[in-house]
């Protein structure tokens, strides 16, 4: 038997948001597994939804599904010796600040919040602080962000952090900020959440399931 964990099909219903070549990849390999699983496993309801949407338009027998919600224990999963460094705690230290948690990627709608921040946010005290690393076709956005003007001062970007360095994000920040276009699951809304931290989200479906 083959059971599929499937954690979205973004490639197929936003292939806007995706590399080239993950799209390629991705249409080699999405049918040979929907062909082939026994059963299928998801993050989200929504993501199963989408599935079962597929395989009708394609006239494919459905899968059976079984939703397996993703966790979120961020003081297990951090070691004990593990330290919160300066760089980090001075920027939680600067003033209130809005976090954003994810790859740095067209999908996650970073550029929106960085206007909105440029509009007046900054004008107002608040911080930005984006945790994760640079991907694909963000080039210009890479440019503006080095020669910003509040760069280092209101606006920070961290990536490879440990667990507890994240903890710590989120359990100071204002709020988070997840303004995604599309989500398989959206795993920073659980993690702030169990933080006591609010969160901002964009109205998409995956969002209301996980957020409530």
């Amino acid at each position: 038997k083959i059971a599929l964990y499937l954690y979205d099909i973004i490639p197929l219903t936003h292939p806007e948001y995706v590399h080239e070549n993950t799209l390629i990849n991705y249409l080699d390999y999405i049918g040979t597994y929907l062909l082939y699983a026994d059963i299928i496993l998801t993050s989200a309801e929504s993501t199963l939804k989408k599935i079962n949407e597929l395989t009708d338009r394609y006239n494919m027998e459905r899968i059976n599904g079984c939703v397996c919600p993703l966790g979120a224990d961020l003081q297990y999963a951090a070691a004990e010796d593990e330290e919160i460094s300066s760089a980090v705690r001075e920027a939680a230290k600067a003033g209130r600040y809005i976090l954003m948690v994810g790859t740095i990627e067209p999908r996650k709608n970073h550029e929106t919040v960085l206007r909105a921040f440029e509009a007046g946010l900054f004008e107002k005290g608040l911080r930005l602080i984006w945790v994760g690393n640079w991907g694909w076709n963000m080039e210009d956005l890479k440019k503006r962000v080095a020669g910003h003007s509040e760069y280092g001062n209101k606006f920070f970007i961290f990536s490879g952090l440990g667990d507890k360095e994240l903890q710590y994000l989120y359990k100071n920040a204002y709020f988070l900020a997840f303004p995604s276009y599309t989500e398989g699951f959206g795993l920073p809304i659980v993690e702030a959440m169990k933080n006591g931290t609010p969160v901002l989200a964009s109205d998409v479906d995956v969002m209301r399931e996980v957020g409530g």
